[in-house]
């Protein structure tokens, strides 16, 4: 908290003439409970004054001033149902108990995991400045709106490489889904069915793709892919994509080494012995599975535009 108030009070232009001020602040931003459960961004509080108008105050009272600031405006977040997490401004959740809009199920699912498995999924690798970029990114994609235009009839519907789907949004591959739920990938798979588009599966999915495809027969799907050392191993996934129907390859190429997720060692965080991942497990002709420490270190660091290029010429799929 104190780097979190260095950076986004100096955005502000607040200024300290003291260090001791800064570290009562800090004090009193982690006394806020609130503050440190939802990680509230200090740079979007809309404060009224400013402290290098109050250089004369003591240290106490600048404290003081900043701690009824965040007091004032926590209350006002909570009256108007916003929450903004890192810079970005997330859509209001409901007080329904039944869920409305995705931070309704990002709520429910968070109380609902266990520490472990809810940072897995909702972490990224190290600061997570590359998550938060990824989330502020579909703030700054806007519609414009065209007025006296006739839409009594329209369609979300779309094709993305031959497959037709109902709207222009895809399943993104996430691994280990059992570890949320018992169905895992075989529940996801038919929602996706059901919703009338196409779901990635991830090559660290803990469902076989066979299993998945059984589970919604008559759902499109594609295979996310990590390019190994041993192309045997990745070509053998690729076989087990065609067996189950696949229609493409989504090839994961910024990951060549698994990143820092600071969540995982604070959380305590392990893949639970009973978990597998039976598509790698089958593509090593192994009888016991392997951590996802290991999978790792089989992805290959070394991959070039033109060995993907390769891969591509050799791949039955596009």
């Amino acid at each position: 908290y104190r780097r979190l108030s260095y950076q986004h009070f100096e955005r502000l232009g607040i200024g300290f003439t003291r260090h001791r001020a800064a570290n009562k602040i800090c004090s009193s931003i982690s006394a806020t409970k609130n503050l440190c459960q939802r990680r509230l961004d200090v740079g979007g509080l809309g404060f009224g004054h400013r402290l290098d108008g109050h250089r004369g105050a003591t240290a106490d009272k600048d404290a003081t001033h900043v701690d009824l600031s965040l007091r004032s405006h926590l209350d006002s977040v909570r009256r108007s149902g916003e929450e903004r997490v890192g810079d970005t401004l997330h859509t209001p959740m409901s007080t329904s108990p039944d869920p409305i809009n995705v931070a309704d199920y990002e709520r429910l699912a968070s109380e609902l995991l266990a520490d472990g498995p809810a940072g897995y999924f909702n972490g990224g690798a190290g600061d997570e400045n590359t998550l938060r970029a990824n989330a502020q990114a579909w703030s700054r994609i806007t519609l414009r709106p065209r007025v006296c235009v006739d839409v009594g009839d329209i369609s979300t519907a779309v094709t993305v490489l031959g497959e037709q789907l109902s709207m222009p949004i895809l399943v993104a591959p996430t691994a280990l889904q059992r570890m949320a739920h018992a169905d895992g990938e075989l529940a996801m798979a038919r929602a996706a069915q059901a919703a009338g588009t196409l779901m990635v599966c991830s090559t660290l999915a803990s469902s076989s793709l066979a299993e998945i495809a059984a589970a919604a027969p008559g759902g499109p799907r594609w295979l996310q892919l990590y390019l190994c050392r041993d192309r045997s191993v990745s070509n053998a996934l690729v076989d087990q994509a065609v067996e189950a129907g696949a229609t493409a390859i989504v090839v994961t190429v910024d990951a060549p080494y698994a990143g820092l997720r600071e969540r995982d060692p604070r959380s305590g965080f392990v893949v639970p012995e009973q978990i597998d991942m039976p598509g790698v497990t089958a593509a090593l002709g192994r009888s016991a599975g392997l951590t996802v420490d290991e999978f790792f270190s089989m992805v290959d660091p070394t991959l070039t535009w033109a060995k993907l290029e390769e891969f591509i010429a050799s791949a039955p799929l596009p």
